[in-house]
């Protein structure tokens, strides 16, 4: 008898910690914050550049996965990034983007990124 309480209060304390981690993680997922960015391109001249490629990675990663659409001729596109990260541009291209690096922030004024290319 005293074999099985001590058993059944094993199993009580292992159930209540493994729902506690699974709790905690769902937490972590819920956590991430996105804010919707919008990029204009432009030439040193302030012309804007149309159906510019722009591809974006976080710093310090080394890889650029995130391809933007081209820019129209507006030299405008859009993205949504994960806020608090550091990301860097890059241009399909010959040409270099001066200021490559920024960081995504919560407030929506903020994200309104010009990437000026040389």
């Amino acid at each position: 008898m005293r074999q099985s309480l001590c058993l059944f209060f094993l199993f009580v304390i292992l159930l209540a910690g493994c729902q506690e981690q699974q709790s905690n993680q769902s937490d972590d997922n819920s956590e991430i914050e996105e804010e919707f960015v919008t990029f204009h391109v432009v030439d040193e001249n302030k012309t804007p550049l149309s159906d510019a490629e722009i591809s974006l990675g976080r710093i310090g990663d080394g890889e650029y996965g995130i391809i933007l659409k081209p820019t129209d001729k507006n030299g405008k596109t859009t993205a949504t990034l994960i806020v608090g990260e550091k990301y860097e541009a890059s241009i399909r291209s010959n040409r270099k983007i001066k200021n490559p690096g920024f960081t995504i922030s919560a407030n929506k004024e903020d994200n309104e990124i010009t990437l000026v290319v040389n």
